[in-house]
């Protein structure tokens, strides 16, 4: 980061840069954890903006709602679409469109449309709630949507429900995984296969969906532990040829890069015979 924080009189955030320049800003609080951006929470929202390590901002549309534990960050998108009934009648319905964005490649990826009002609305901005720990890793409410830290090399834990956010508003976020882990409301995304979001975009590539928590609990267990194996696998069959040709092979990982969908899809083809759809029309 090549700017430093300090607080003015009204709890604003102001930057000072390397020539000991101030600029205050509209932001409440600064996070940084070592990534190549900076997070500056909005003023009045839920939100965090995406700053460069200058302390511009990257991208005013992007509203960030979380930062994954590999850095990579969850966003929100208000978006309404038009509709015409059989009698000609236009109406407007809105969705609530939840990504996964890399900031260094500036990939993202739907892992959530929800019909509902906009979160940008509310009278009260709402917070990220913890629910569970599972695996090692935290599973999270925000508003009507559920979601987790990244598990093996791109699964993600989803869920919505109207009544979600309700209960969060009423303190009640302890009561919703028990309350609801037995309802077909969960759903796992692989984010290698997840698309951008373009006005039209489905989620149909969510690796499974409505399916109760103990079906994603064993997807997940079993597809984390395949991946594990099969790596254990190609690092054993590559030392095994570096010592047949004394050559050594590179590989770079990304925490974000595409896979191939058909590999995702024969993973789960083999533990439930196909994929089921969820899609936004």
């Amino acid at each position: 980061m090549n700017f430093k924080t300090k607080k003015s009189a009204d709890n604003r955030m102001v930057f000072v840069d390397k020539y000991d320049r101030s600029i205050e800003t509209n932001f409440v609080d600064v996070s940084y954890n070592q990534d190549n951006y900076v997070l500056a929470k909005r003023d009045n929202s839920p939100f965090y903006a995406v700053l460069d390590l200058d302390g511009r901002e990257a991208d005013e549309e992007l509203n960030v709602v979380h930062r994954f534990e590999n850095g990579l960050l969850l966003t929100y998108k208000p978006f309404t679409k038009q509709y015409r009934s059989s009698d000609n009648y236009t109406y407007d319905v809105n969705y609530n469109v939840y990504a996964v964005y890399d900031f260094d490649t500036k990939q993202s990826g739907v892992v959530g449309i929800i019909q509902s009002d906009s979160v940008l609305e509310h009278k009260t901005a709402p917070a990220v709630h913890k629910l569970k720990s599972f695996m090692g890793k935290i599973i999270y409410a925000f508003d009507n949507f559920i979601f987790s830290e990244i598990f093996g090399d791109g699964l993600l834990i989803t869920a919505t429900h109207f009544n979600f956010a309700g209960m969060l508003t009423s303190g009640k976020a302890g009561s919703i995984f028990d309350m609801y882990a037995s309802k077909k409301i969960w759903n796992v995304a692989d984010l290698a296969l997840c698309l951008e979001f373009n006005e039209e975009t489905s989620v149909e590539n969510l690796l499974i969906n409505s399916r109760i928590f103990k079906e994603v609990e064993y997807t997940l267990y079993t597809l984390v532990s395949y991946a594990g194996q099969s790596e254990v696998k190609k690092e054993t069959e590559h030392v095994s040829e570096q010592r047949i040709t004394t050559k050594t092979v590179e590989k770079k990982a990304s925490s974000f890069t595409p896979q191939s969908q058909k590999v995702r899809k024969n993973k789960w083809q083999m533990l439930f015979g196909g994929v089921v759809a969820f899609s936004f029309n």
